[in-house]
């Protein structure tokens, strides 16, 4: 797969109920839908309690219609007999064959009566879960991905294995747009650790002998992004989010050809790979205090699990980072060696609330609400947010408090 330049991410400056998706061909629209089906797939597997540690309109949301936990696992022949049911003609072998844009009687007629279902009928279980399973056929790249990806822990392992769910996951790695691919790929390493899209898009790393000197603040890409994304490399010739934040916020960005990365693997081993290497780095750049560190998703987690190792640094910016578990004594050790980090995210990040984890981190993490930004992993990396936002001045102000 050649790499992707840049994000495609629409900004999503206010959700749209679920009910008001239906036949509408909006971006807000399309993305309220996906990400409607990962706060339902978040019920079924009985993990409600990411919910409790969010903002008021974005527990609105997420709890608009109300899921049974699945006791079981399901199969996809039970689902198509719900579809059936609902006047749905599909089959295993056209299910994620035929493509059906939003405005299709063939797609929205069962997505209504299965939504009827969901609020006044009985069978709410199998119902959001056919409701999924509907949507892996929709034209749209954002739903079909994440309908595949919110179905996938419901299913029995064989059923989930399945070409109809894998087919698009691994389609959806290919994805111009952060948050589909690595939605996609999240969910597919769980299924398939060893398919070949996955092998494609983060091969393991090779170690460099190369030594240099570096400035002091750098970027860290995160899952999935080492050879499917460029906003954080120097010099690609695009104004990326390296570029615009060379100019405008840390003119002390490394922006050598030795550049920090990591191989970008989901596993914890491979986020603990890339922290030890973050220490060769630091090491080898004769650097031993970090200034501003920027990370994305899993890279946030890399530069947390180096501070655990000793690395240093000034100013973490955590952008759309996972929260995962750790104990109190790992939070003292990490904020000995950084001295201030900030978080930044969307409202209802669905790439993290698939993975399960949590958007929110302790209270000492300074957390700067991005407004009017909803469901998307990447958006957060585009110049134009960090324009539109006044980002860059709010970045420079923690840089100040943290000398």
């Amino acid at each position: 797969m050649p790499p992707v330049a840049g994000t495609t991410e629409p900004a999503i400056q206010k959700p749209v109920p679920l009910r008001e998706t239906l036949g509408n061909t909006s971006a807000p629209a399309y993305w309220s839908l996906a990400a409607a089906m990962v706060m339902f797939s978040v019920q079924v597997t009985d993990d409600q309690a990411l919910f409790k540690d969010l903002d008021d309109d974005e527990r609105e949301f997420a709890r608009q219609i109300d899921v049974p936990a699945a006791r079981r696992s399901v199969s996809i022949r039970e689902l198509i007999n719900r579809l059936d049911a609902k006047g749905a003609a599909v089959s295993e072998n056209t299910l994620g064959q035929v493509r059906r844009d939003a405005l299709d009687p063939r797609l929205r007629g069962p997505q209504e009566r299965l939504l009827a279902d969901l609020t006044e009928g009985d069978g709410r279980l199998l119902s959001a879960l056919a409701f999924m399973l509907i949507n892996t056929g929709h034209s749209e790249e954002i739903v079909r991905v994440a309908a595949a990806a919110a179905l996938a822990p419901a299913l029995s392992k064989a059923d989930a294995c399945s070409q109809l769910i894998t087919g698009l996951l691994a389609e959806g790695c290919g994805s111009a747009s952060e948050t589909v691919r690595q939605l996609a790929a999240n969910t597919l390493v769980n299924l398939d650790a060893e398919h070949p899209v996955l092998l494609d898009i983060a091969p393991r790393q090779k170690r460099s002998r190369a030594r240099f000197e570096a400035h002091t603040s750098i970027t860290v890409h995160g899952t999935w992004a080492r050879l499917r994304s460029d906003w954080w490399k120097p010099n690609t010739g695009a104004k990326n989010l390296h570029q615009y934040l060379l100019e405008n916020v840390s003119r002390d960005l490394y922006a050598g050809k030795y550049y920090f990365r990591w191989d970008g693997r989901y596993a914890g081993g491979a986020r603990q790979g890339g922290a030890e290497d973050l220490q060769k780095w630091c090491k080898k750049a004769k650097v031993r205090t970090l200034d501003t560190i920027y990370a994305h998703s899993h890279g946030g987690n890399v530069v947390l699990d180096a501070a655990l190792r000793g690395t240093q640094g000034r100013l973490l910016v955590l952008m759309g980072v996972p929260s995962l578990k750790r104990s109190l004594s790992d939070w003292s050790r990490i904020k000995t060696n950084i001295k201030r980090i900030v978080a930044l995210h969307s409202k209802l990040d669905i790439v993290i609330l698939a993975d399960r984890s949590r958007l929110r981190f302790p209270d000492d993490v300074r957390q700067i609400p991005i407004p009017r930004r909803w469901f998307s992993h990447g958006v957060i990396l585009r110049p134009a947010t960090w324009e539109s936002l006044g980002l860059a001045d709010e970045i420079k102000h923690e840089r100040r408090m943290a000398r």
